[in-house]
Order: structure tokens, then C-alpha cells, then sequence
């Protein structure tokens, strides 16, 4: 008598659900917090950079 075994394979998981507004940032893309943070560096430092330039041709 030939005995075989059934293999079960489990369902593959499905990525957590990004339309959910209670997942945090960094489930939904991993990199998006550094990525937010980084242009939100670069905006501030270009805006204090049209201030000194706005600042140095009104008084030149």
C-alpha cells in the first residue's frame, strides 16, 4: 500500500490595507518618514535662504 502526504500550503498574506487612516506612516511605506522629514529640511533651509537673500538686496 502507497501511502502519500498532502502538503497544505497557507494562504498568502495579503499587505496591511493602506486606505486604513489609523495605519501609522511607516506601514504603509517604510521610507516615507525620513523621506518627509528630509524635504521638509530642504524647504526650510531654501526658505531661510530667499530671507538672507531678500535681506542682502534690500540693503545692498
Amino acid at each position: 500500500m502507497t501511502t502519500t502526504t498532502k502538503t497544505t500550503t497557507s494562504k498568502p498574506q495579503a499587505p496591511p490595507d493602506s486606505s486604513n487612516h489609523e495605519t501609522p506612516l511607516s506601514q504603509k511605506a517604510p521610507g516615507s518618514p525620513f523621506a518627509l522629514v528630509a524635504l521638509s529640511y530642504l524647504a526650510l533651509l531654501l526658505l531661510a535662504a530667499l530671507a538672507f537673500a531678500l535681506v542682502y538686496w534690500l540693503l545692498a
